[in-house]
């Protein structure tokens, strides 16, 4: 959904090869336009953190809320 790639069940934009994947935020930064993600779930849940972090396992939800946190910190 955030990425138009197909991937496993539980995986943070990485491809079924674990490979990093860019996702529709992460293109729309790149040109210059801002960016937000509103969610009704926590932030680092797998679906809101497909678009906001990188993670192979979706799990992992530490991990993904302090890349979410740094992320933010340099935007």
């Amino acid at each position: 959904m955030a990425s138009g790639v197909k991937t496993y069940n539980g995986a943070v934009r990485a491809d079924t090869n674990k490979v990093r994947l860019t996702n529709i935020v992460e293109l729309a930064e790149a040109h210059a336009k801002w960016t937000g993600v509103m969610v009704s779930v926590p932030f680092s849940h797998v679906t809101p953190a497909a678009f906001v972090a990188h993670n192979a396992h979706g799990e992992n939800y530490e991990a993904i809320a302090r890349e979410i946190y740094w992320a933010a910190l340099w935007r």
